[in-house]
């Protein structure tokens, strides 16, 4: 449903054609309200249609939450701030740039279960008023621009355009169509091979208050992220990063509340944030930064193993587990054998300078700063995005019918009721006796496969843009 008020029209005369009035002149009596007149909804608003022309005597008032304008027969429509991102002149007319946000309360009482959505969608919903000149068009949208931001941001946004579906070069350039309307500085890179996000992250210029967006797939931030932590300038609260979703599983999209680009692009305008951890991971010489999750055993073996099927999406995920757990032909069958990783596992509990330990065959075995791993798989439902700590899960050894019905209870947060399931919160992780055929993957980019590897918490190091509403990957909100 549409967050849309409605205000009696104002008496006549008050309001010039074409003119613009601050709050402050609203409350001196321009925008009082008649009694007598009748409210009325523009059906634009709330469909998501483009709304008709309004007549020449319209006047738009920007007060401190809200603008509003005359519509249809002579009633006032009312467009919440935080659903408008930009504003642009066409001729005499004045195209407000918004959303209409689909309300729903599913995550109200925590993470999401099976089949319950994640966040607030947004539908672009633009408003046109009928200007008396094209200059006056013209002045209004540079008003209403610098009433969103009266201090513009620079906004770097790097494209993937090979990611998941290979759609992210159209995703870019709707970004690029919708960010030209907002009063923020825009700058655009297209990535042209493995890793170049790294390099274009690091050298970037960045100012107070800039936004490091991707247009991607999880992996894409990862390669990102790299290259911040890698300037002279990386400190905790010094970068705000953004996730424009365009990749195969997109988890970290969802949990921030902007899992389609249409949401996360309004999102992305709008600014609001939350603080982030991330985590540091180290394997032998090689050290990364990451905010997801490190995985090894079966997850990572179908995240690893299933880029041969990345035309297929999301999809793959669930083809490749098909055939990891019941292809017995001569050709792949090695391939698909390793059901079991023997493993060592030591970590400190939070407040904690002791390490313990388990050590066993693990089926399942992920270390996560996030309650999931894509959309549906809430592999570590507990975890929170912004609770300074790590969440160890790990299964022991299962027959391959048995683990069938392990990935259904992944939607459904149960499998962590079931005896074969351990947990752990932790600061700090080390693994080591890996065996050489185990993959090691971290936010859905391989590692050495074999080998051992260390990890610990950075608690709010970044800051992330979020959409609206209740966010329950997140232990706070405001």
């Amino acid at each position: 449903k549409a967050t849309v008020s409605v205000l009696n029209c104002p008496r006549r005369g008050m309001l010039r054609s074409g003119s613009v009035v601050t709050d402050r002149r609203a409350r001196r009596g321009q925008g009082a309200a008649s009694p007598t007149r009748p409210h009325h909804v523009e059906q634009a608003a709330m469909t998501g249609e483009k709304s008709p022309l309004i007549g020449m005597d319209a006047g738009v008032v920007l007060r401190d939450c809200s603008l509003d304008y005359e519509g249809a027969k002579q009633a006032r429509v009312c467009i919440q701030k935080h659903h408008i991102y930009g504003a642009v002149a066409d001729g005499a007319d004045l195209s407000i740039k918004a959303v209409v946000l689909e309300e729903n309360g599913a995550f109200a009482k925590g993470i999401p279960g099976k089949g319950e959505p994640w966040y607030n969608k947004a539908a672009f919903a633009p408003h046109t008023v009928r200007c008396a000149t094209p200059e006056d068009a013209a002045a209004q949208a540079e008003q209403v621009k610098q009433w969103l931001a009266p201090e513009p941001k620079d906004i770097h946004i790097i494209v993937n355009p090979n990611s998941g579906l290979r759609k992210g070069k159209a995703i870019g350039e709707l970004v690029a169509k919708h960010v030209q309307f907002s009063p923020h500085r825009v700058h655009l890179y297209h990535t042209t091979k493995p890793l170049d996000a790294v390099g274009i992250a690091a050298g970037l210029r960045l100012q107070e208050g800039s936004i490091v967006a991707t247009v991607g797939g999880d992996g894409t931030m990862c390669e990102a992220l790299q290259g911040l932590l890698q300037r002279p300038d990386a400190a905790a609260g010094k970068f705000t990063i953004c996730y424009i979703p365009c990749g195969s599983a997109n988890a970290m999209s969802y949990m921030t509340g902007q899992g389609d680009p249409t949401t996360a692009i309004w999102a992305m305008l709008r600014g609001r944030t939350r603080p982030l951890d991330l985590f540091k991971f180290t394997q032998g010489m090689d050290t990364r930064y990451g905010v997801l999750s490190v995985t090894s055993s079966l997850i990572a073996d179908i995240d690893i193993d299933s880029e041969m099927c990345r035309c297929c999406g999301a999809s793959r995920f669930l083809l490749y587990t098909i055939m990891k757990l019941f292809c017995c032909c001569c050709t792949c069958c090695s391939r698909h054998a390793n059901l079991a990783h023997p493993m060592r596992v030591e970590y400190k509990t939070p407040g904690s300078a002791e390490w313990q330990s388990w050590e066993g065959d693990a089926q399942f075995f992920q270390v996560t700063n996030a309650p999931a791993i894509d959309a549906a798989t809430k592999i570590s439902p507990d975890a929170r995005l912004d609770d300074g700590q790590l969440f160890i899960t790990w299964s022991e050894r299962l027959s391959r019918i048995s683990l069938v019905g392990e990935f259904d209870r992944f939607e459904d947060k149960t499998h962590l009721d079931r005896p074969h399931w351990q947990k752990r919160t932790a600061s700090a992780v080390r693994v080591t006796d890996l065996k050489k055929y185990s993959k090691v993957v971290i936010d859905g980019e391989a590692c050495r496969t074999g080998e051992g590897f260390e990890m610990e918490v950075m608690p709010s190091f970044v800051n992330i843009i979020v959409g609206s509403g209740t966010l329950p990957a997140f232990t706070r909100d405001k």
